[in-house]
């Protein structure tokens, strides 16, 4: 099938193919999804897809990339930036959010690569996690040198603040079902401050307010 003329008021196949294939690689994993289901989804003839990508892997790997490198970049602007430690940790935690607020289905595309622990996953973790990894490391290292963040080793309270960012994300729909004192949305809201607070080497002296839906929670010692 020969790729169709592209003209001013053409649909921009490549981005169509690509929200199919990333809502089920999403779903159900690169096994788990064929051309011909994303082809479907797409609205598109199979042979057209391949124009575009040569097999599927070249389109998932695509995918992960494009899911991951964009918010690591940033990251790594923030790390280089002249701002104190805990301004870059706010940053990091306002772009991360914004991230996945405007590209849900990337997070979804990335927790299922590693939850797979596909060799794609491992490639992605090597290629660009380890960069975000880096930078984090870079500003948590700051932090504990100039005595503001806690006497820990530098790359343990990276990984502690990468996870909280992915924990927080992955799970805050359900925060309500399970303490009806916290809503998702206070928890996202008040996730800095939170991170902030556990990082803090003088952490008895500063407190944090969280929301209690309308409420406050007690502040944190």
């Amino acid at each position: 099938m020969a790729r169709p003329k592209k003209t001013a008021n053409s649909p921009d196949y490549r981005a169509i193919i690509c929200t199919a294939g990333q809502a089920l690689f999403a779903e159900h994993g690169f096994a788990g999804t064929t051309i011909r289901e994303i082809a479907k989804q797409a609205g598109v003839n199979s042979g057209l897809l391949y124009h575009y990508y040569s097999n599927k892997e070249t389109l998932y790997l695509s995918l992960l990339e494009a899911s991951v490198s964009e918010i690591v970049v940033q990251v790594e602007n923030i790390a280089a930036s002249p701002d104190t430690p805990e301004e870059k940790i706010r940053q990091i935690v306002r772009a991360f959010l914004a991230h996945y607020q405007a590209h849900p289905q990337s997070f979804h595309l990335i927790r299922r690569a590693v939850d797979e622990h596909s060799p794609a996953a491992q490639a992605l973790a090597q290629n660009w996690l380890s960069r975000c990894f880096t930078a984090i490391d870079a500003i948590t290292t700051e932090g504990v040198r100039h005595g503001l963040f806690r006497p820990l080793p530098p790359p343990l309270l990276s990984f502690a603040i990468e996870g909280l960012l992915e924990h927080a994300v992955h799970i805050h729909k359900l925060i309500g079902n399970m303490s009806p004192e916290l809503t998702g949305a206070s928890l996202l809201d008040e996730l800095a401050n939170l991170i902030l607070t556990l990082l803090r080497a003088d952490t008895p002296k500063r407190r944090v307010p969280v929301r209690r839906g309308k409420k406050r929670l007690p502040r944190l010692h």
